[in-house]
């Protein structure tokens, strides 16, 4: 059973990268980082 689970997640974690190369890559990568930095400074902030 466990190996079944492995092997389900092996082939869901393949289609996601699949998935995420198919994203066009002009979309920059900076603006989630930027986003995910900015955040608990504004968090902190307020």
């Amino acid at each position: 059973m466990a190996d079944l689970m492995a092997d389900l997640m092996e082939d869901l974690m393949e289609d996601l990268m699949e998935d995420l190369m198919e994203v066009p890559m002009e979309v920059p990568m900076e603006v989630p980082m930027a986003v995910a930095t900015v955040d608990p400074m504004a968090a902190r902030t307020t």
